[in-house]
């Protein structure tokens, strides 16, 4: 049984994109629950328009932030995987959500002004990790220019290397509108692009290939 966190401090990220596809992936694994805690609605009706396949549940941090904690304790003899797409802003939940994760997933920009922010979640990971000392923590190029050169792209996941208590995966994510309209359809990526979708491939096989599934 594995918990899924993916999670960024920065709007926009495309922790929902990854949230989405990874969980299109674990369902074909096993039986999976996505839950969602984004204020919008545009992964409610994602999930509404999907196939049926995996659970979904929402849950509005504003309004009932307990619930979530307690969701998660019952849910995890229910489900194979996990996978939780929640904000990342320091707070109550977070921390409760991150100390009975496996995984956290960090997209990151390649922005050299972003750096700071993301250090900042990665002390608090570092933090979570003297407690929950089974946790992995990843970080991946999310949502990449495309018209800058592979040298450049390289060169700013380089400098996201340098920032400790993660490991960064080779796989980079470049923007593509493909994404966005494969969530409007109520598809996964795979379903969309053949070219995003090897790529997406390419993240998930680093993802799991880091450490074994734990029991």
């Amino acid at each position: 049984m594995t918990i899924f966190v993916v999670t960024s401090p920065k709007h926009a990220s495309g922790k929902s994109t990854l949230a989405m596809n990874l969980t299109e992936y674990l369902r074909s694994q096993g039986k999976t629950l996505y839950i969602d805690t984004d204020e919008n609605k545009q992964n409610f009706e994602w999930a509404a328009l999907h196939r049926s396949g995996f659970g979904f549940e929402h849950f509005s941090l504003q309004d009932h932030p307990d619930e979530l904690v307690h969701r998660l304790e019952i849910a995890k003899a229910q489900y194979d995987d996990i996978v939780i797409d929640i904000a990342g802003h320091d707070s109550h939940v977070l921390h409760a959500v991150l100390m009975q994760a496996d995984k956290l997933i960090i997209p990151m920009s390649a922005d050299a002004e972003d750096q700071e922010v993301y250090r900042e979640m990665l002390q608090l990971a570092i933090g979570i990790l003297q407690f929950n000392t089974h946790l992995k923590v990843y970080g991946v190029l999310m949502r990449a220019p495309v018209d800058l050169e592979l040298a450049e792209i390289k060169a700013r996941q380089e400098l996201l290397k340098e920032i400790p208590g993660a490991h960064f995966l080779n796989t980079i994510i470049y923007e593509d509108e493909a994404f966005k309209e494969a969530q409007g359809l109520g598809r996964s990526i795979w379903e969309y692009s053949t070219e995003q979708g090897k790529r997406f491939d390419q993240f998930i096989q680093e993802l799991m290939a880091d450490t074994a599934q734990p029991a």
